[in-house]
């Protein structure tokens, strides 16, 4: 089995820096957002710094549905019921998201991606952040 290499830390830190960003404009958009990728039981946009050397290394950004939904969603499954109309709700809902924070994070001139990561289903691949100059403050740095 490999080992699994992590990026460097300078590479991590760039990471970290272009997920900040992500952050603020998601959520000038009025988009919820959350940075823990654990946090199953809520709903928005997660972006999940993942800190692999290998191309799977990166930021990513998927759309989790209300938890509710998910709850509901799980039962079926788990009854054997894998075609119901909600669950395929839940599925154009997070494409729908996700196509849109594409568009968002497009016009803020971000790198993005749709990822085609089988772990990843309707995740966003953020490969770069726009040129310093432009208008987007971390958070906690106040815009004048």
């Amino acid at each position: 089995m490999e080992e699994f290499e992590r990026a460097d830390r300078i590479e991590l830190s760039r990471r970290q820096g272009i997920a900040s960003k992500v952050a603020v404009v998601l959520k000038d958009a009025g988009l919820p957002v959350l940075t823990d990728a654990g946090a199953q039981s809520v709903s928005g946009a997660v972006i999940e710094v993942d800190p692999g050397e290998d191309a799977g290394g990166g930021v990513y950004i998927t759309w989790h549905v209300g938890s509710e939904l998910v709850e509901r969603n799980n039962r079926r499954l788990l009854a054997g019921d894998l075609v119901h109309d909600e669950i395929k709700f839940a599925g154009h809902v997070s494409e729908a998201m996700m196509n849109a924070i594409v568009k968002v994070l497009s016009f803020k001139r971000f790198g993005v991606e749709v990822s085609d990561e089988e772990l990843r289903p309707y995740a966003i691949k953020v490969h770069g952040a726009p040129p310093v100059d432009d208008e987007i403050q971390s958070p906690g740095v106040s815009r004048d």
